[in-house]
């Protein structure tokens, strides 16, 4: 327990050095960074993905430590190694980030969606991960408002990362089905209804099949229409 501390607090000091303008000090740090995904993947991920998930982590740090998961993860060098890893490995890294979708930051919540969907990139045209969209569709209607934008905002990203093919059609259903329920709410937050419609829009592209009926078009159109006559600048933007 204590070597797995020390090698955090190490890989912490490492990622803020990464941070730094000076390159005699950036580039060892970022290549050290790389040598301890080659020595050791697995070990490496986890330790960062607890960094992210630490809320009395720097934030900068946890933002850092989500970017290199999602571009590491998605390099061509690691990419077959995510998919050697074990599934309790592999579940621990996500089970990390997801948690850190509850940080009351909202750059950090932001970076853990950015990580969520660099795994869904190469895991979901695989057909893995498919319970994502469940576990999103669940959080994005929980009573923490923190918790339902950021899960809003990883649908978002993940959806810019996959293609239509690669979401089951009872999937794309549901979370039709609970865009829906978000979008008809008495009294919603302001930010849950922007954060909502920033997502449906990234979302049109998987729902042709299911607005081609034209009541289905019209309930739709009306039920975004509303939004355009809200009072809030920011959400009649995004309607």
């Amino acid at each position: 327990m204590m070597q797995q501390q020390a090698q955090g607090n190490q890989l912490s000091i490492i990622l803020q050095n990464t941070l730094c303008p000076m390159d005699n000090i950036r580039i060892p740090a970022e290549a050290e960074v790389t040598k301890l995904l080659d020595e050791n993947f697995a070990q490496t991920l986890i330790e960062l993905s607890k960094i992210l998930s630490t809320e009395t982590e720097k934030n900068e740090i946890r933002q850092m430590s989500s970017t290199i998961i999602k571009n590491m993860i998605g390099n061509v060098k690691y990419k077959e190694k995510w998919f050697q890893l074990g599934e309790e490995i592999k579940e621990a890294i996500k089970n990390n980030i997801l948690s850190t979708l509850a940080s009351e930051v909202q750059a950090v919540r932001k970076a853990a969606s950015i990580a969520i969907s660099g795994i869904c990139k190469i895991e979901i045209p695989r057909k893995q991960w498919l319970n994502i969209f469940d576990i999103l569709s669940n959080t994005c209607q929980n009573n923490n408002l923190y918790i339902q934008l950021s899960s809003l905002t990883a649908l978002e990203y993940i959806y810019e990362e996959i293609q239509k093919e690669d979401i089951p059609t009872q999937t794309v259903a549901n979370l039709l089905n609970t865009y829906y329920s978000l979008l008809t709410r008495d009294n919603p937050d302001p930010q849950l209804s922007e954060c909502t419609l920033k997502s449906i829009e990234k979302f049109l592209p998987f729902i042709s099949d299911f607005i081609d009926d034209k009541d289905s078009k019209i309930k739709f159109d009306n039920l975004i229409e509303k939004y355009v006559m809200n009072s809030n600048e920011k959400i009649r933007q995004a309607a």
